[in-house]
C-alpha cells in the first residue's frame, strides 16, 4: 500500500484513488467489546474482527494501515486524545486534510449526545418520561410548530417535556448551541457572586497578518530580529492560515492567554486561579466565550468584574457626586478611547494612509528611549487601520422594519468632545469622528489588533446591557461557524481571589 499511495502523490499532495464500496455500515464507534478483550499478540492483532475506521477512510494519513485512532493496541489511548495527538503531529498532514478534523468532530458530537442521552434514560423519572412522549403524535408536533412560529408557549406538555430533554441531551454535546445557551445561566451565576460585571470587552486577533501565527503555521521567523520586509508576503500569510485552521485556533489561544496574563494579570493554572492589578484594575471574575465568524476567524467576548465596584445601587448615588464622576472619566480616558489626533473628521482619516497589515509587526520596545512617542505614533496608525467604520450592505447595513437600511452597529455613533459620565450613568469616550469604533488603547497597541471594550455603570441607560451582553456572549451560531471556536477551546470562567 505504501508504495501505491507512494505513486499517487503529486506536487505535495495527495492523489486520487478509487474506493470499493461495501454492502455494510462502516463502523466508527472504535472496536467492540469482544474485540478489546481480545487476545493481543505480538502483531498486535486480535482473535476478534479488528477492523479501524480510520485506517481505511484516511488511506494517505496511515499509509501502513495501522495505528489509527483507537486502533486495538497494548495501552488503550481514548478518542479524544488521539486525535489531539493527530492533529499535532510534526508533519501537519491531519490538521491540513480536507475531512480528517471534521469528521473526527463530528464523531466526537454523536459520542457526546449518545452519552448525555444515556444519562437521561438512567433518570429515576425516565419511565414517566417515556409513557408521557409515546403520546406525541405528528399532529401534536405540527400545532407546536405553529406555536412556536407565533411565538406562543407550547400547550402541550409532552411537547415541553420533549423540549427539555432535548436540550439537556444536546447541553452536553461541545460546539452546538445549546451548549452555549447553558453558559448564560453560568453568567448569572457570576453575577449573583460579585453582582454586576464592569467592562465588556471584544478582541479580534489578526490571526492573517500576525507573525506569531505564521509561527505556529510553520514559517521560520525571528522574533528577536523581526523585520517586516523579510518572511512570507501578505497573500502568503492568507495562504498558510486558510490551509491550517488548527494553526490559527493555537495562535488565538495563545494570544488571548497572554493578554490575560500580561494586560489583565490574570494567570490560570490547573489547580489554581490568581490575579493582581492589570491595566484595567484588579479582576474579580471574568468570563470568556469564543466566537466564531463567517469567514472562520476567532474572536473574544469577555465580561470582567472588578474588585471594589460598589453595587449597582450604591453606584447610582456615587454617580450624584462630582468627585466620583471625575474619577470614572479619568479611568475612561485612560483606558477607553475613541479619539486620537488625526481622527477628527473624514477629510483627516483619509490622510493618514490605511495600513491593512500593519499586524505584521512587533509593539514598540519599552526599553527605547522613545517608547512614548513610538506608543503614540503606533495607536495613531492602529486605529485609523483597525478602528474607523465603513458601512456597507449585507455586512452591517441591513432594511429595518420600515424597509429602510440602517447600521446594526448603530454608526454613526454619538460625538463627545471629551469623555463624560452623567449622573443617570449614561458614558462615552471623547469622539470627534462618527464612524471611529472605540478601543482598549493597552490591547490596541499591544495586540495590534480590532477591539472593542465598554463601561458597565448600570446607570438607566446601560441597565439592560448586561442582560444584552450575556445572551450576545452566548448567542446561536452561524450553521457552519463552530468547528474552529470548538478547535480553540472556550475560555473558562473564573473567580478569582
Amino acid at each position: 500500500m505504501r508504495w501505491g499511495l507512494q505513486n499517487l502523490w503529486s506536487d505535495d499532495h495527495e492523489g486520487g484513488y478509487a474506493v470499493r464500496h461495501g454492502g455494510r455500515p462502516a463502523r466508527d464507534f472504535g472496536p467492540a467489546a469482544s474485540t478489546r478483550a481480545g487476545t493481543i499478540t505480538d502483531d498486535l492483532s486480535t482473535s476478534a474482527d479488528a477492523e479501524n475506521f480510520f485506517e481505511k477512510a484516511f488511506p494517505c494519513m496511515f499509509p501502513y494501515g495501522r495505528g489509527g485512532i483507537e486502533a486495538v493496541r497494548r495501552v488503550n489511548v481514548d478518542f479524544r486524545n488521539h486525535v489531539r495527538w493527530a492533529l499535532q503531529y510534526h508533519d501537519r498532514r491531519f490538521r491540513k486534510h480536507e475531512t480528517f478534523p471534521f469528521v473526527s468532530f463530528g464523531m466526537l458530537q454523536r459520542r457526546e449526545g449518545l452519552q448525555s442521552a444515556k444519562i437521561q434514560m438512567r433518570r429515576r423519572d425516565f419511565d414517566t418520561v417515556a409513557a408521557q412522549l409515546s403520546t406525541l403524535t405528528v399532529d401534536k408536533l405540527k400545532r407546536a410548530q405553529q406555536e412556536e412560529e407565533n411565538g406562543q408557549a407550547f400547550s402541550d406538555p409532552a411537547v415541553r417535556t420533549l423540549r427539555k430533554h432535548v436540550h439537556a441531551v444536546a447541553g452536553r454535546v461541545v460546539g452546538c448551541d445549546s451548549a452555549r445557551y447553558r453558559y448564560r445561566s453560568q453568567i448569572w451565576s457570576t453575577c449573583a457572586v460579585f453582582g454586576a460585571p464592569s467592562a465588556w470587552i471584544t478582541i479580534n486577533f489578526s490571526d492573517t497578518h500576525d507573525p506569531i501565527a505564521q509561527i505556529f503555521a510553520g514559517e521560520n521567523i525571528d522574533m528577536d530580529a523581526f523585520l517586516r520586509t523579510l518572511g512570507p508576503d501578505r497573500d502568503q500569510r492568507g495562504r498558510n492560515i486558510a490551509a491550517d485552521p488548527y494553526a490559527a485556533a493555537k495562535f488565538f489561544h495563545f494570544m488571548a492567554k497572554t493578554v490575560f496574563e500580561t494586560l489583565f494579570k490574570i494567570k490560570v493554572s490547573q489547580f489554581q486561579v490568581s490575579s493582581d492589578t492589570g491595566v484595567l484594575g484588579d479582576v474579580a471574575a471574568y468570563f470568556g466565550t469564543v466566537e466564531s465568524q463567517g469567514r472562520g476567524t476567532l474572536h473574544l467576548h469577555m465580561l470582567l468584574w472588578l474588585k471594589n465596584t460598589p453595587p449597582p445601587e450604591q453606584m447610582a448615588e456615587m454617580l450624584k457626586t462630582e468627585e466620583f464622576r471625575a474619577k470614572v472619566v479619568a479611568y475612561i480616558r485612560a483606558n477607553m478611547r475613541a479619539y486620537v489626533p488625526g481622527l477628527e473628521s473624514a477629510e483627516t482619516v483619509a490622510a493618514i494612509p490605511r495600513e491593512k497589515d500593519l499586524a505584521y509587526n512587533r509593539p514598540p520596545n519599552p526599553n527605547a528611549a522613545d517608547h512614548a512617542e513610538q506608543v503614540r505614533d503606533f495607536e495613531v496608525r492602529l486605529a485609523r487601520s483597525e478602528q474607523v467604520h465603513k458601512c456597507q450592505i449585507k455586512r452591517c447595513m441591513f432594511p429595518n422594519k420600515f424597509g429602510r437600511l440602517v447600521c446594526k452597529r448603530k454608526a454613526p455613533f454619538e460625538l463627545a468632545q471629551d469623555a463624560f459620565v452623567t449622573e443617570a450613568g449614561k458614558w462615552g469616550p471623547k469622539r470627534l469622528f462618527g464612524l471611529v469604533n472605540g478601543w482598549c488603547p493597552h490591547i490596541l497597541v499591544n495586540a495590534r489588533c480590532n477591539n472593542d471594550a465598554k463601561l458597565l455603570t448600570n446607570g438607566r441607560d446601560t441597565k439592560n446591557i448586561t442582560f444584552y451582553v450575556t445572551s450576545y456572549a452566548a448567542k446561536k451560531q452561524g450553521r457552519n461557524y463552530n468547528m474552529s471556536a470548538v478547535m480553540a477551546g472556550k475560555q473558562p470562567q473564573s473567580s478569582l481571589p
